[in-house]
């Protein structure tokens, strides 16, 4: 539960705060607007590869490695990129966040037995929702601190680096991890 909290924090706060920040950091109107559409066309693209990554290699899999992704992706925005590798790391953000919290729910309904499974996504997206209230309101609190953009940016992406420690620990308490022995022996 933690993780769909940090993930929909994650995707409010991108999608409430980046423009601000970008208008902070000296981008163009139209850049920080195109930038909105470049996080949510990257959370489609995200969902759709996602969802065929985890038919092919199992949710908790692809869900670890897009949560370092985005806290990569979140990061690197912050270093004041040109306009091309901006809308480039948004798109990337927008896939490993908005991407991924569409696939969180097919992985949370997993864990879950038929007879409660309702019951568990529901509480599961009441307390995620909580990150939907803190989001908007920390990234408010940070724009007031009036920190550079990077340090802005670096903080908005802890909930990623969160997330993806907390899925690790999922993917391999279920099995889920991959075999290490045979890379280790190539």
């Amino acid at each position: 539960m933690a993780v769909l909290l940090c993930c929909l924090l994650l995707v409010y706060v991108l999608s409430s705060w980046m423009p601000k920040v970008l208008q902070e950091a000296g981008y163009a109107e139209r850049a920080r607007l195109l930038s909105l559409f470049s996080l949510h066309f990257g959370g489609m693209a995200g969902a759709i590869a996602g969802g065929r990554l985890g038919e092919r290699f199992g949710l908790p899999k692809v869900v670890v490695g897009y949560f370092p992704a985005a806290a990569l992706s979140i990061a690197l925005i912050g270093s004041n990129p040109g306009t091309g590798m901006l809308f480039l790391l948004v798109f990337v953000a927008g896939a490993t966040t908005i991407g991924t919290q569409i696939l969180l729910y097919a992985s949370t309904a997993q864990l879950y037995n038929l007879s409660v499974r309702s019951t568990g996504l529901g509480w599961a997206s009441g307390v995620e929702r909580i990150g939907a209230i803190v989001g908007p309101t920390r990234g408010g609190v940070l724009l007031g601190r009036e920190l550079p953009l990077s340090q802005n940016f670096l903080i908005f992406a802890v909930p990623a680096a969160i997330s993806a420690l907390a899925m690790m620990v999922f993917a391999f308490r279920d099995g889920c991890a991959p075999d290490w022995r045979g890379l280790a022996a190539a």
